[in-house]
């Protein structure tokens, strides 16, 4: 559980990370962007306090019901929709936001007369593929847990504990470990890219010593 909502967390702050990126870029004036940055906040910090309070109640209600034996069904059913509509949201924000990145970034290397490489198209590939793994098993798991008090099945049970364990174990590591190296890999290229720059001033700075009519 604590690492489930651990690994969400990420997720939904690195969705709301791309937002504001996307604020800046489609504002045409420093007050769209103020208003379309206030408006992020809120709806982030919105959406994690529900999403974490939802998710926590139905938790709750599963083990109260495993350790004393008592449905809370109507608090179970209630947390688990409104978690949906929270979680659905950030899943719809997710891609579309990745289909927008993946625009500009195939405009930009269009625009220099280059196409994607092959590891473009791995993390776009990729990407796309995992979320949407995740949105089809986190819907299998939530609305299984809706409705497995009222259902008496062994093949249900059983589909329920693959999905709810080893495919949802997979899944969260995937999630965390994707979202760890894209971070790292971000970080080390802005590094190299920082020390480039900072080795070409250094370069320009000898030089302009040596030759005082080369500009800075």
């Amino acid at each position: 559980m604590i690492m489930d909502i651990t690994a969400w967390f990420m997720l939904y702050f690195f969705s709301f990370e791309m937002r504001h990126v996307a604020d800046l870029v489609k504002s045409d004036s420093e007050q769209e962007y103020a208003r379309s940055r206030l408006l992020t906040n809120r709806l982030k910090y919105s959406l994690l306090s529900l999403t974490t309070v939802t998710s926590l109640a139905f938790h709750a209600s599963a083990t109260v019901r495993l350790l004393i034996h008592t449905d809370l069904n109507l608090l179970n059913i209630i947390s688990r929709a409104l978690y949906l509509c929270g979680f659905l949201f950030i899943a719809y924000q997710w891609l579309s936001l990745a289909r927008l990145f993946a625009i500009l970034k195939r405009s930009k290397l269009a625009s220099r007369h280059e196409t994607l490489s092959r590891f473009n198209w791995f993390v776009i590939v990729w990407a796309v593929s995992l979320s949407t793994l995740m949105v089809c098993q986190h819907l299998s798991s939530v609305i299984c847990g809706a409705i497995e008090p009222i259902i008496d099945s062994e093949a249900f049970k059983v589909y329920f504990m693959i999905d709810l364990y080893p495919v949802d174990t997979l899944l969260t590591f995937l999630t965390a470990s994707s979202l760890l190296f894209l971070f790292s890999f971000q970080a080390r290229k802005q590094g190299v890219q920082s020390r480039a720059d900072s080795h070409v001033k250094e370069v320009r700075q000898i030089l302009s010593e040596e030759n005082p009519i080369m500009p800075n």
